[in-house]
């Protein structure tokens, strides 16, 4: 009865309209409020008179007595976004969850909606004079100033090795985003005979000045009213891209020369006098050209006249049924800082230049069941604001993620979440203490991440990983140029994940990679899935796994992988090995991979080069101390490691191989550095559960097992996304296996 009386009252106090207060135990263990669409920042928060934002429900928070947790329920609609909403300093008082109100449908959008009313076709015949005469009559126009937009935000130097800042405006036609008009609609062309490689900003080269080039597009004649012209593509080296802005094209002369330098200088499609022959497939120098009004000749396209503010569009679709969005919004949605105990859930984060959440120093919080998409740069990122000076160059002169020794974020988890179309990766994972070895414990499962390098097609990893003791478990991860996942530092564990269409237009690289730290020991890839990951052209290098340019100490077992890796120029298998020493590599499978394991030896004096050179020392003995008492306790060869100059010594070792298919076992550059033990090829099906559906779990019975003696059942049915709803492929097949009659 007294149950009953309290609902009662309960339910009174909330349907009047003047309550905050909650339910729970008496005392009010929990304060509910609501926001609503319908609602005003001067209500009170109740039900009945919600709030009208996020920021107004967390303002009252800090104002109302403290209770032990807190629920700020989000009711259906899409929510625009002009400012950041922070979580910081004492919200961690409160177990704060932000959550949408029974499963209704909650977004919150960083871009600005146009009114279909206010858009019309073209009737300027200046501006209808620069269209192709295929376009003209089919390309719209908007007022942005008219319809209250005014900062379009700046167009500037992308991609490798470059701060991945916020996106300029981008124009979202039904929720996918449109291509700023280029030429050619599809595919490169190559790089002519170059006059000036320009400077090399890689060897110290800081004149800043840009290549200069010959083309020959017969079209671009028709650009000479053009004054904003970008360039992206493939300038040196095939795993760096970058967009550059043209100067000046000469067009008697027909070339290009370019505002900014690329990093390692400009050089042709044709090179053959040095070594780019090899280290860059030829066919990869290439570029397309955009930003260009002239070039509006198929529907999805769009440019931008900033001086005007008139964007010009050819639409795909009905423009008049059409949702229409513009992103404005630069910073994140939500900032957690320097807090804790905090819950994001059922919250979809869209249409922004910047990025979904912002963490730093962040404990024990979680970001559940949430959806981004159509973001500029990436859905979460823990420590990297993306508004930074230059980064520091990693492993060829990559991007370097977070990767600060005394990161102390802790006890994240990010749970069944999905990312797609982001302009520069997806989830950026840091935590723990590397000088100390303390595990940041911080985990993402359960969520798939796709078509993650919309804007910047290298090194924008699905999901980058750094500080000490983090995982990655049960993603769905596919659909890229470029790599997957980065990690650096120690004992990360990646696992039971499915990887797929990955690094498809790059040359060396690999889904997942990692390198250029022998500090980074202790991590483990086991009983993972990698899928077709295989390039578009014939010369290129590819793999599912690199460790590359001196590190070692990762543990690979149980993974894995069908039709994986390319031999290419480099001469990679499914698992390639540049330099360093110490790996481990057991229980692994190869279906149809030209080769399983590759390597490039670096001889004695290269090795003790490395070593000494001021970047390894200041890894290994500035950022942390491999030879402190918590090094040394967790990685005893390192009392070892510098005596092992002789490149007999520096071993990688292999057992347990099971390679279906006529591919190699090891393949690469000098003496091998892989000791491999007990291996057994077969050429027919070695006993799975169903390889024409791609399920390549092994029965119980299967001939694998007896023949090769030691290997262990991989739980292959374990791989992949576990939720409800899935769009990974291979879960989706084993959900409708399991339905089967037996």
């Amino acid at each position: 009865m007294k149950t009953y009386l309290a609902r009662v009252i309960f339910f009174v106090l909330l349907c009047s309209g003047n309550s905050v207060l909650l339910y729970g135990k008496p005392g009010g263990d929990t304060t509910i409020l609501f926001v609503s669409l319908k609602g005003n920042d001067h209500n009170t928060g109740s039900i009945l008179k919600p709030f009208g934002t996020i920021a107004a429900a967390a303002n009252a928070l800090r104002s109302l007595p403290r209770k032990r947790a807190a629920v700020i329920y989000v009711r259906a609609g899409t929510y625009h976004f002009n400012n950041a909403v922070e979580f910081s300093g004492q919200d961690s008082l409160y177990h704060i969850t932000i959550s949408n109100y029974k499963q209704e449908k909650v977004l919150l959008s960083g871009g600005a909606s146009i009114d279909n009313n206010s858009i019309h076709l073209i009737k300027d015949e200046a501006i209808l004079r620069r269209l192709p005469v295929e376009s003209r009559g089919y390309v719209y126009e908007i007022d942005l100033f008219k319809n209250g937009v005014k900062n379009f935000g700046k167009m500037q130097k992308h991609g490798f090795a470059t701060p991945a800042n916020p996106a300029p405006l981008e124009f979202f036609f039904n929720e996918q985003p449109m291509v700023i008009a280029r030429w050619p609609n599809q595919g490169t062309v190559k790089i002519g005979k170059v006059h000036d490689h320009g400077s090399v900003p890689r060897n110290g080269d800081t004149a800043n000045r840009g290549a200069t080039f010959e083309f020959s597009i017969e079209r671009a004649d028709r650009w000479k009213g053009a004054d904003n012209i970008w360039l992206q593509g493939i300038f040196c080296y095939g795993y760096a891209d970058d967009n550059l802005k043209v100067e000046k094209i000469d067009f008697e002369k027909r070339t290009f020369t370019l505002q900014q330098p690329h990093i390692y200088g400009v050089y042709d499609s044709y090179e053959t006098t040095n070594n780019l022959a090899l280290d860059a497939a030829k066919h990869q120098r290439s570029y397309f050209v955009y930003n260009l009004l002239e070039e509006i000749d198929m529907p999805g396209e769009w440019f931008l006249d900033n001086q005007m503010g008139k964007l010009y569009f050819w639409p795909p679709a009905d423009i008049t049924k059409a949702s229409i969005e513009l992103s404005t919004l630069s910073d994140p949605f939500l900032k957690l800082i320097n807090t804790a105990n905090l819950t994001i859930k059922g919250i979809g984060f869209k249409c922004s230049r910047g990025m979904g959440i912002f963490l730093r120093n962040i404990q024990s919080s979680s970001i559940v069941n949430c959806k981004f998409y159509n973001l500029g740069t990436v859905a979460i990122s823990m420590g990297d604001n993306f508004n930074s000076s230059a980064e520091k160059l990693a492993p060829k002169g990559s991007p370097e993620f977070d990767s600060s020794p005394d990161t102390i974020s802790q006890n994240i988890l990010i749970d069944q979440c999905i990312v797609y179309n982001t302009g520069t990766g997806g989830i950026r994972l840091v935590g723990g203490n590397r000088k100390t070895l303390i595990a940041g414990n911080n985990r993402i499962t359960n969520t798939e991440i796709g078509f993650f390098s919309r804007i910047n097609k290298t090194y924008s990893a699905a999901i980058g990983i750094s500080g000490a003791g983090n995982k990655v478990s049960n993603c769905y991860l596919h659909d890229a140029e470029h790599l997957a996942i980065y990690f650096s530092g120690n004992n990360h564990i990646i696992e039971l994940n499915h990887f797929k269409n990955l690094a498809y237009n790059t040359s060396d690289m690999g889904a997942i990679y990692s390198g250029r730290n022998p500090s980074d020991l202790g991590n483990t890839i086991r009983y993972n899935f990698f899928d077709s990951i295989l390039p578009m052209h014939k010369d290129n290098s590819i793999c599912g796994i690199y460790i590359d340019d001196g590190s070692g100490g990762t543990r690979v077992y149980g993974n894995v992988f069908y039709k994986t890796g390319n031999v290419g120029l480099h001469r990679f298998g499914a698992i390639n090995i540049n330099g360093g020493y110490g790996s481990r590599f057991s229980n692994n499978m190869f279906i149809h991979c030209s080769a399983a394991y590759s390597y490039n030896a670096w001889n004695d004096s290269g090795w003790v080069h490395y070593l000494r050179s001021p970047l390894i020392q200041s890894k290994m003995f500035s950022d942390v101390n491999v030879l402190s008492d918590a090094y040394l306790r967790q990685y005893p060869e390192l009392k070892t490691y510098f005596d092992k100059v002789k490149i007999e010594d520096r071993k990688n070792f292999v057992e347990n191989t099971a390679i279906v298919g006529d591919g190699l076992l090891t393949i690469g550059r000098g003496q091998n550095i892989f000791d491999c033990i007990n291996t057994v090829r077969f050429t027919g099906d070695p006993g799975f559960v169903n390889a024409a559906k791609h399920n390549f779990g092994l029965k119980n019975n299967a001939t694998l097992f007896s023949r090769l003696r030691g290997f262990e059942p991989i739980p292959f049915e374990l791989i992949g996304v576990h939720r409800k709803g899935s769009n990974d492929p291979m879960r989706a097949e084993q959900n409708r296996s399991k339905k089967q009659p037996k």
